[in-house]
């Protein structure tokens, strides 16, 4: 009915709903726990762990999920909510929701200015405590996640900035799905989402930890670094001389150029040797270290199959390049 003009959010409120969950976030955009509906169909009890369900759920799957209905339902009154319903929107928050929602508290209650401030200064205690980043790190993805080069990268990404104290993760994204995997994984630097839709930033103001902003199409990998040190800085995400994480989505056909010429310049030595091939049953050869150049398909999962062929296609091309063609086969790391 709506074609490409609007994304979809389900609004989870029915028991039957629940029994098809998982085809239903997979079609989704992005998804609604209605608790105050829910609660209607089951029994009190059942709620909360039904949230933390459909929470998970939906990082795995890389779906904005918001928590909404009765959250700070006695402000429709009152000035100042209970302290049970400021824990209640914490609990989201350190559950992982990527946002949280006022219904009749800021539609139709008397102090919604109040209470939007109220959410907002709740949100913003939380994940400054020193409890969330431990809260957030227990609930473990990794083990429920495809090993896809696409799901593996975004992780990396995360991690990278994490550890190396990066002051943003400067995501290029055609689709936003990019963006997305890296906010699954709760990183503790912000997300600079850069897209040449429109369309695609403004879905992705919905996105945990995410600020979006809208660029001109560009095609070359120098081009794309220029781009994302101008963002960052002109954002406000970082100085001159900051250090930041760049990934690169998209299909892999308008990089490609690139990367041919970022593995040529591995072969000739000019970045080094830290490269390695590795094999895989049935995946052909792919590269088990890149440190100059990280390239992820932002598709869905036959885009991702493509992604692997791609890689694999490219590095039979020019896997000999680098040794003498009586020399065999590349040989496997056993820490590929």
């Amino acid at each position: 009915l709506i074609g490409g003009r609007a994304g979809l959010v389900a609004k989870i409120e029915k028991p039957q709903a629940l029994e098809r969950i998982a085809d239903i976030v997979h079609l989704a955009d992005a998804v609604m726990v209605a608790r105050g509906d829910l609660g209607v169909e089951l029994a009190p009890e059942e709620v909360p762990g039904r949230q933390k369900e459909l929470v998970r759920l939906c990082r795995l799957a890389a779906k904005p999920v918001i928590v909404a209905t009765q959250m700070l339902e006695s402000m429709i009154q009152s000035p100042t909510p209970t302290r049970a319903e400021a824990s209640d929107v914490a609990t989201a928050i350190y559950d992982g929701a990527d946002a949280v929602m006022l219904s009749a508290e800021s539609a139709a209650g008397a102090y919604p200015l109040e209470a939007v401030q109220m959410m907002d200064r709740i949100i913003r205690h939380t994940e400054a405590h020193g409890f969330y980043r431990p809260a957030i790190r227990a609930i473990d993805l990794d083990q429920d996640l495809d090993a896809t080069p696409s799901h593996v990268v975004a992780a990396a990404a995360a991690d990278m900035a994490d550890r190396l104290e990066a002051e943003a993760i400067i995501a290029f994204t055609a689709r936003g799905t990019t963006a997305m995997r890296i906010a699954r994984q709760r990183p503790a630097v912000p997300i600079l989402a850069l897209t040449p839709s429109l369309e695609v930033a403004r879905r992705l103001c919905l996105l945990w930890g995410a600020h979006s902003a809208r660029i001109p199409e560009l095609s070359g990998y120098e081009d794309m670094v220029e781009e994302a040190s101008a963002a960052a800085i002109a954002e406000g995400f970082a100085r001159a001389g900051d250090l930041a994480v760049v990934q690169i989505g998209g299909d892999l056909q308008e990089h490609r150029a690139a990367l041919r010429q970022a593995v040529a310049r591995l072969l000739d030595g000019v970045l080094g040797d830290d490269f390695a091939v590795a094999r895989g049953a049935g995946q052909g050869r792919r590269p088990a270290a890149f440190p100059d150049l990280v390239v992820d398909d932002a598709g869905a999962a036959e885009e991702d199959a493509a992604a692997e062929f791609e890689i694999a296609e490219l590095f039979d091309d020019l896997g000999s390049a680098g040794r003498d063609d009586d020399e065999g086969p590349a040989p496997a790391r056993d820490n590929a």
